[in-house]
C-alpha cells in the first residue's frame, strides 16, 4: 500500500479498507475481544488522529463496539482502556 505524500507515516486508506482490515486483525466480537486505539496504531501504522477519526465514523454509523479491558498503567497502577470491535456489516 503506498504511503501518504502527506507525512510519511499514514497509509492512503478508504473507510472500506480500513473496515476490511479491523475485520482482518479480529476486531470483531463482544466486549473486552477488541483491539485499543494503540494496538490499532501499531498493528497498522496508522497516525493516531486518523484512527480517532474512523473510530468517531465507526460509532455515528452505529457499527462500534466499546468494551473495557484491565491494564496496568505506566507507574504500575490498574486501570481499565477501551477497547474496540466491529458490529458485522448489514
Amino acid at each position: 500500500m503506498p504511503k501518504s505524500k502527506t507525512n510519511g507515516k499514514t497509509p492512503d486508506i478508504s473507510m472500506d479498507e480500513w473496515l476490511e482490515e479491523m475485520e482482518r486483525l479480529g476486531a470483531t466480537g463482544s466486549d473486552d475481544e477488541g483491539l485499543s486505539r494503540r494496538e490499532i496504531q501499531k498493528l497498522n501504522g496508522y497516525a493516531p488522529d486518523k484512527v480517532k477519526r474512523y473510530l468517531h465514523q465507526l460509532k455515528d454509523e452505529g457499527r462500534l463496539i466499546v468494551g473495557w479491558r484491565s491494564d496496568t498503567r505506566i507507574d504500575g497502577l490498574p486501570c481499565k482502556i477501551p477497547v474496540y470491535s466491529l458490529t458485522p456489516k448489514k
